[in-house]
């Protein structure tokens, strides 16, 4: 028993040896050829635009050009699985928005387990969208808009890019929130949604900060508040929506992600060339530029964050009865 005993401490220090060793090992030959980051949605996006602008800087880190390849359709489903499907090895990861927590409450069938089959790296960036109205809607502010959405003989209509789309989950929040009915008119983009409401062929909408602000300094739409719980250098005097409405809180944002059986050192190596990267002055420079604020949240926090999100728009699709397309 003795000579099991020593036998079975040696083994232990054995592999906890070999562990370091591979994990060493990795660290020192990691990477050697290029590296891809897999975009769930088009080019020309703003999850595009984000990952063209961190691409060149992490190419300089890693010392190996990083691609970027653009797999949209599916609300994200289509890039992401191709993500799940790639070898973890840490040359292909995908940049990811709120969809991969929203979809497993949509869809009732999903090729990959978004828990399971993922794993996080960071949540590089959030961002706010803002409550707008067009020109000639009759409140000036969020109080106004509450009390109105309270007392209209008909439901307010607020217009999206989308059924299940984040703008979508965010009307829905707000309308449960009020306890009162609201329509949901959805279309294909939130351009053709903006011209739209601009028009006066609906009331509001929820729209990124970014995309709205020269609709605002041009007089076409009125500001009433933000989804957040946190003030914007782009729109300081404008409040949060959470100020009038109690709870309501929709922050979106844009996360890295990996196959789950990526090595540690890997996903760890991974997080610090990006959190280098978005903490240079010049890149945050341009992110804050498109309405973006850079997080650059740990792994271990990013996956719990998924985790949250998922808990928070399960709650509100099944309360709405959200069926995804």
């Amino acid at each position: 028993m003795k000579i099991n005993g020593v036998f079975l401490v040696a083994q232990c220090l054995l592999s906890f040896l070999l562990v370091n060793v591979a994990q060493a090992q990795t660290k020192e030959t990691f990477p050697n050829k290029p590296l891809k980051i897999i975009v769930t949605y088009p080019a020309g996006g703003p999850t595009d635009a984000v990952a063209r602008i961190l691409a060149p800087r992490l190419s300089i880190r890693f010392g190996q050009t990083v691609i970027v390849e653009n797999k949209s359709g599916a609300a994200g489903n289509i890039g992401t699985l191709e993500v799940v499907r790639s070898n973890p090895d840490g040359y292909t990861v995908g940049l990811i928005a709120p969809t991969l927590s929203v979809n497993p409450s949509l869809y009732s069938k999903m090729s990959f387990d978004t828990f399971k089959d993922l794993v996080g790296i960071t949540q590089h960036v959030g961002l706010q969208y803002a409550l707008i109205t067009n020109k000639n809607f009759p409140a000036k502010n969020a109080a106004e808009f509450v009390a109105l959405a309270k007392s209209s003989a008909k439901p307010l209509s607020y217009g999206t890019w989308g059924i299940g789309s984040h703008a979508h989950l965010a009307g829905a929040l707000l309308a449960q929130k009020l306890g009162v009915e609201m329509l949901h008119v959805p279309y294909k983009g939130a351009a053709p949604a903006m011209q739209d409401l601009i028009g006066g062929q609906f009331d509001f909408m929820f729209d990124s900060v970014a995309s709205s602000i020269p609709q605002i300094k041009g007089g076409n739409v009125k500001v009433l508040a933000l989804s957040g719980t946190y003030p914007i250098t782009s729109l300081p005097s404008v409040p949060s929506l959470g100020q009038t409405v109690q709870g309501f809180d929709v922050i979106g944002w844009q996360g890295i992600v990996a196959p789950a059986k990526t090595p540690p050192a890997i996903i760890d190596r991974w997080y610090s060339e990006l959190a280098a990267v978005l903490r240079e002055p010049e890149i945050e420079s341009k992110l804050n530029e498109i309405g973006l604020t850079v997080v650059a949240s740990k792994p271990q926090e990013f996956n719990q964050f998924i985790v949250s999100e998922f808990k928070k728009y399960e709650a509100i699709i099944k309360a709405a009865g959200i069926v995804g397309e």
